[in-house]
């Protein structure tokens, strides 16, 4: 037995839902620490280092984009991928990188730039609005955290929860992580179990 809901109350609900989702995507964004700044811009472009910053400008530097394990730390994958272990000393040794670069989650990508086992650059997402960018000049290893574009898209659903909140919202179009998100936001509000 489907229990009809009167039109003003569906709007209300959908009112009451485009509220929760804008208030939990302002507060995404107020979550975000920035980090801290490090310099200019080394390479805006994200491209390859100049000649200069290479011994050979001739030979092409190996780009390896990494996905971290459960457990891995910088020297792990640095011994993995037969980097020098003295370049990842001297990234440490830089001003406010370390803390940057010391706590890694599994899951997530790292970007290497190297050849013949030394390190000519490295990415790394440190938030959703930022990304260190580590690169070998002539003068040693340089860093710089840069600002990264976020597009915030507003997509709107609607559904009737009839057997549960899941099959409801996937019916809906919404993805599974969407679902777990609204579920935490509205939980306190909400038993669905």
């Amino acid at each position: 037995m489907t229990l009809a809901i009167p039109h003003p109350l569906r709007l209300a609900q959908l009112a009451a839902c485009l509220t929760v989702a804008l208030i939990a995507l302002n507060s995404a964004r107020d979550a975000v620490t920035p980090a801290p700044r490090l310099g200019r811009a080394l390479f805006p472009g994200g491209g390859v280092p100049t000649s200069a910053a290479i011994a050979d400008p001739m030979a092409d530097p190996a780009v390896m984009d990494v996905v971290v394990r459960p457990d891995d730390t910088l020297d792990h994958i640095f011994r993995r991928l037969q980097i020098s272990l003295s370049d990842l000393a001297d990234i440490r040794a830089l001003a406010g990188v370390r803390e940057l670069l010391d706590r890694l989650n599994p899951g997530e990508h790292l970007k290497f730039l190297q050849r013949d086992g030394a390190l000519l650059g490295l990415d790394r997402h440190v938030s959703m609005t930022q990304k260190l960018e580590v690169r070998r000049t002539a003068d040693g290893f340089q860093a710089n955290v840069v600002a990264k574009s976020v597009q915030a898209q507003i997509t709107l659903a609607h559904a009737v929860i009839e057997s549960s909140l899941f099959e409801s919202a996937n019916a809906a179009g919404l993805s599974d992580a969407s679902v777990l998100k609204l579920a935490q936001i509205l939980g306190s509000d909400i038993d669905f179990v």
